[in-house]
């Protein structure tokens, strides 16, 4: 009895390890050509956009994010074919979600400012604490993916020299490695705490666009409650508390206030 129980033990592990490796071949053969399908749409919809012809590249660009492909490019030119439409706030939605993944690029931020020159409702930001606007500049120096790759490129660097220093034992290399170890390791801390930090901000931090031409934001999440003031399409807010169909919302200045959900879209 207990050699069938081993046989259909090893039968069972069989079984499922041959499904994992159909199933990998599969992703294998799948990816790449969902990914040529992609590169496919996307330069369909670069000539559509060409030809002025933007519902029809909105509509290709879209077509790609919904495959759940991401790129900054694909956003920020859905955001052009978008402000080109007069769409201000998807056009803006779109240029901060290509700057999520790329900060520093200057066409994005330069698009998004000319769009949000466009929204009616001014909101003055106080001016930020010195060190506070050094550290929000220190985090947004590289995209999320950019970020993985140095600290992975850093830790297999000072994994090398490590290897190096046991294993060599001359000591005019020990102390040369040592030198160079304590800047690389602090390096290495420095830009593994941003990377902790910046995927905390993405995952918990909820900026949205306000997308209805315009919304009345009240004090309590229900009809009833009071207006306190008004919000028009593409104004950038800060989404704090949720309850059934409403929002608590948070803007630059510090104004809060109750909108209905579909009145946005998360970045």
């Amino acid at each position: 009895m207990k050699f069938s129980f081993g046989v259909n033990m090893v039968l069972k592990w069989k079984n499922k390890l041959c499904w994992a490796l159909v199933a990998l071949l599969l992703a294998l053969v799948i990816r790449p050509v969902r990914a040529d399908h992609n590169q496919y749409l996307f330069e369909q919809a670069n000539r559509l956009y060409q030809q002025e012809q933007y519902t029809e590249a909105i509509a290709r660009y879209l077509e790609i994010i919904n495959s759940g492909y991401e790129s900054w490019q694909v956003y920020y030119n859905l955001g052009n074919a978008y402000y080109k439409s007069r769409q201000i706030g998807r056009a803006i939605l779109n240029y901060e979600r290509a700057a999520r993944l790329n900060p520093k690029n200057e066409d994005i931020q330069f698009n998004l400012q000319i769009a949000n020159l466009s929204v009616v409702d001014k909101i003055v930001i106080p001016p930020q604490f010195f060190l506070s606007r050094w550290i929000t500049t220190i985090k947004m120096l590289w995209g999320i993916e950019t970020l993985t790759f140095i600290v992975i490129g850093l830790y297999l660097l000072v994994a090398v020299l490590i290897i190096l220093y046991i294993l060599v034992r001359k000591r005019a290399i020990q102390r040369l490695v040592s030198v160079g170890l304590i800047p690389l390791v602090a390096l290495l801390l420095l830009v593994t705490i941003i990377l902790i930090v910046r995927t905390h901000d993405q995952n918990s931090v909820r900026d949205a666009i306000i997308l209805s031409d315009k919304i009345e934001v009240l004090s309590s999440p229900d009809e009833q409650g009071t207006e306190l003031f008004a919000l028009h399409e593409g104004v950038k807010v800060r989404i704090e508390d949720t309850r059934e169909n409403w929002a608590r919302i948070r803007l630059p200045d510090g104004k809060v206030g109750w909108v209905k959900r579909d009145s946005f879209e998360i970045i």
